[in-house]
């Protein structure tokens, strides 16, 4: 019996809790009432919005989603606004409202989102033949609009793939294929030709000096173990004998040392590793490297990756550095006394500040003022080299940096011009030595500097002849070639006037011949035809005939002269075609 009533209790207080609603309402489930004909009437009348879902069945003046049991007002069908949860309101559309661009699919978006970039339309239609690509999106070939940002990134988002050719710069992990295409670098050397000319995957091609990453790209095999991830995969930095980090360099025995004591002219591994296989170690110059305030890591790399097995002593090769921007510093001077440990840190503790617009004219004034001649020097017949970076060389400012450059140039220093993420990389011809196209190097990163290192030691030192004296590498103009140019030139200029005058010679005696032809010709026919004459007339004759003559000769001279001024004209002309 006490059972029964407690059960009768808990039912009795259920039901009061469920009936706070007056007949003809419906419950909210936040509690709330509502009148029973709003439910599912497409308007949410519960604050909570319970009263559109679970809907089996709409009201007349509502339209039910295909999914997820809720109905929207019927004025919100196709209307280019998504309210149902599905979507299914804007599908199956025969026509949209007025604001909405009906997509090739029939669904129906807001016309203001046409050509914006975005893919609204779930085919694509709404960014196809598009004039004009809004919010300065790009426009593809085929007028397909597709977001900024998606241009040159390595990935294909245009369907005639225009969004990745001709590209100054690609972004983020993309590669530069050498046509100005972009592609990830996960396509490079992935066995399938990627670029247009094939070039992701002929540097798949390893020569001896190289070695190949487990992504199958060649680097220099200096470059492994050097704590730096030059294959990308970080390939070339497993299975290293010791930890030496980036700023050491590993001995043959495993020892580590400053790298700055590599190739210093002094032995610091246990096993003097560190003096073998030095560049330059027979050469004298002075090198003075200029670099533009920019990304400070990569330009630390880049000079530690460069300088590390250059035989940098007082003997030797000495090196200045200097930094630019706003104004231009001097990081290390030349000195008799330099130590190649001193240079990296001087960099290191250079504070670098970044600029948009370089001081070229202050850059090559203190270039200039670092590469004048010490008094005090020693060394003979001193060539002085400089490797100068810019990466905000543009039609703004060339002139004043191409000035620097000749002032410089005319002091007598071979300059190589290195430029990175330039948007036009012809202006470093204008401060590259000539020849141009051999003292010039383009990157389109500052982390991609530190590995073209290895190509500027191979060009101030090729290692299968070591510099002595003079640097005579191809930095510099070789005098000697144009003599032999000239020389070889010589013979075939003199065979040139040879056949010129012989032909000359020939014309003028035809001519002289022809014109005393015709003169005998005239004089046979004048004595023919007076043969007959009545002899009162010959003293008349005779006079006629003498002037006849005297003037045929007169004749004959004013035309030799004449056949003889346009021969020496031609044998002039010729001469002057031929120089």
């Amino acid at each position: 019996m006490f059972k029964l009533l407690v059960c009768f209790c808990i039912t009795n207080i259920i039901i009061t809790i469920k009936s706070q609603c007056y007949q003809g309402q419906w419950e909210c489930k936040d509690s709330a009432c509502i009148r029973y004909i709003k439910q599912c009437n497409g308007e949410f009348d519960c604050r909570d919005q319970s009263d559109e879902l679970d809907c089996k069945n709409c009201t007349s003046d509502a339209w039910p989603c295909k999914k997820n049991d809720k109905c929207i007002k019927n004025s919100l069908r196709c209307d280019g606004t998504k309210d149902c949860p599905d979507n299914s309101d804007e599908t199956d559309c025969v026509t949209c409202l007025q604001g909405a661009y009906r997509c090739n699919n029939s669904e129906c978006i807001r016309e203001s989102n046409r050509c914006n970039g975005y893919r609204e339309c779930s085919d694509n239609s709404d960014e196809l033949s598009c004039d004009i690509c809004k919010f300065s999106g790009f426009r593809c070939d085929d007028r397909e609009c597709i977001l900024a940002s998606y241009r040159c990134n390595g990935k294909i988002e245009c369907r005639d793939s225009s969004d990745e050719k001709d590209c100054d710069i690609c972004k983020g992990q993309s590669w530069k294929c050498n046509t100005n295409q972009c592609i990830s670098r996960n396509q490079i050397c992935d066995g399938k030709e990627d670029c247009e000319d094939k070039s992701d995957e002929t540097i798949c091609i390893c020569s001896d000096q190289q070695v190949k990453c487990d992504n199958k790209i060649c680097i220099h095999a200096s470059q492994v173990c050097d704590g730096i991830n030059n294959c990308y995969d970080n390939s070339d930095e497993k299975n290293c004998r010791t930890p030496c980090n980036k700023l050491e360099w590993t001995c043959h025995s495993g020892q580590c040392i400053e790298t700055g004591q590599r190739c210093d002219g002094t032995a610091h591994c246990s096993d003097k590793s560190d003096e073998i296989d030095c560049f330059c170690s027979e050469a004298k110059f002075n090198l003075v490297i200029a670099l533009e305030s920019s990304e400070s890591q990569f330009l630390k790399l880049f000079l530690q990756d460069l300088l590390r097995d250059i035989a940098v002593n007082n003997k030797n090769v000495r090196v200045g550095i200097m930094g630019y921007g706003d104004q231009a510093l001097t990081i290390f001077q030349l000195s008799t006394t330099a130590r190649k440990v001193d240079m990296l840190d001087a960099v290191t503790n250079f504070k670098w500040s970044f600029s948009h617009n370089a001081n070229y004219e202050a850059a090559f004034s203190n270039i200039l003022v670092m590469s004048t001649p010490d008094d005090n020097d020693k060394r003979q017949n001193l060539q002085t080299i400089l490797i100068f970076t810019t990466s905000t060389l543009d039609e703004s400012n060339y002139l004043s940096a191409a000035k620097g450059a000749k002032l410089v140039q005319e002091n007598g220093v071979k300059i190589v011009a290195i430029g990175v993420s330039l948007k036009n990389e012809t202006y470093l011809d204008l401060i590259a030595s000539p020849p141009a196209d051999e003292n010039t190097l383009a990157v389109q990163y500052f982390e991609d500097l530190h590995l073209e290192a290895r190509k500027l030691v191979s060009w101030l030192c090729p290692k299968d002849q070591l510099l002595k004296g003079v640097p005579q590498n191809n930095l510099t103009t070789s005098t000697t070639d144009k003599e032999t140019t000239n020389s070889t030139n010589l013979p075939d200029l003199i065979i040139v006037l040879i056949v010129s005058l012989v032909v000359i010679i020939i014309v003028l005696v035809l001519t002289i011949v022809s014109i005393k032809l015709k003169l005998l010709e005239k004089l046979g026919c004048f004595s023919s035809r007076n043969s007959t004459n009545a002899k009162q007339k010959k003293d008349y004759l005779d006079i006629d005939h003498y002037d006849y003559l005297l003037q045929e000769k007169r004749n004959s001279d004013s035309k030799i002269t004449q056949e003889l001024k346009n021969g020496l004209k031609q044998f002039i002309s010729s001469i002057m075609f031929c120089s």
